[in-house]
């Protein structure tokens, strides 16, 4: 259930992109946002998918949200002020928070509190050709929970295409996609590997976990790599974004989620 959304914000299009795709998931789910910016952003790369430290007193749940020192006053920020305004005139809960210091760290320690990141792909021009940003791809890598990176346009909320591996953080991938669709009775596509006999066995899960939830779902089997084949039915079905869950890979190897980001244009969520 998406009832705390933490969003990361700044001046780019890419962020603006991302705030608007945050309201959809606030007004269907009720959901309220934390608005976030981060002053001195210093990326540091690294392997490490373990989730981050304890909380610490910069990091309170949603409701009990102060601003602490470590916070700058929202107010002077105009990108938080554009976006609490935005989410004034949606009717959508905001509180909105400058945090300093790393940006990849800074709203990982802060996802903690919340049920979901969202974000756009952003960075430099460099990062942008390669499909995603330096901290995005730190973030993609070491979140624990549900993190939904937008792309360059904003698609109105429909239909998902999701992979379902068989792991735990795929169950929790299709159990999120489908709870996702059911509001609106979106169209739900799953594709399975079945690469070996145990991967054969998951269409028939998903299937079966799926009928519970009664939406329009379409459940098949690759034997092809999955990157490849979830960017072909992006092309060729009529869906709003792409689900994967979260893998784990050498910093030189890059993980399903982020190949597909530097071939698909649509929003990606990536479950932890």
């Amino acid at each position: 259930m998406l009832n705390n959304i933490l969003v990361g914000l700044d001046d780019s299009g890419w962020s603006r992109t991302a705030l608007r795709h945050a309201l959809d998931l606030a007004d269907e789910h009720g959901a309220r946002l934390h608005l976030a910016t981060v002053a001195d952003d210093v990326v540091i790369e690294t392997d490490d998918a373990s989730p981050p430290g304890p909380l610490g007193p910069d990091l309170v749940a949603m409701d009990e949200l102060e601003v602490p020192e470590t916070f700058e006053q929202p107010e002077a920020d105009p990108v938080l002020t554009q976006a609490r305004a935005a989410c004034e005139e949606r009717g959508v809960i905001a509180v909105a928070s400058t945090l300093i210091g790393d940006r990849a760290d800074r709203l990982l320690r802060h996802l903690a509190a919340a049920d979901l990141l969202v974000l756009g792909r952003g960075g430099t021009r460099r990062a942008r050709a390669q499909g995603i940003a330096r901290s995005t791809r730190t973030i993609v890598r070491r979140a624990t929970k549900p993190v939904l990176i937008t792309g360059p346009e904003y698609v109105a909320p429909g239909g998902l295409l999701c992979y379902y591996d068989g792991t735990a953080a795929g169950q929790r991938a299709l159990q999120l996609a489908a709870q996702l669709c059911l509001p609106g009775q979106h169209d739900l596509h799953v594709i399975c590997a079945a690469r070996s006999r145990d991967d054969r066995r998951h269409r028939e899960d998903a299937t079966e976990y799926l009928r519970a939830y009664k939406l329009p779902s379409e459940v098949t089997s690759i034997t092809d790599d999955p990157c490849a084949e979830l960017h072909r039915l992006a092309q060729l079905t009529d869906v709003s974004a792409v689900m994967v869950s979260r893998s784990r890979a050498p910093l030189w190897r890059s993980t399903l989620a982020e190949r597909l980001l530097q071939l698909v244009k649509l929003p990606v969520w990536v479950q932890g």
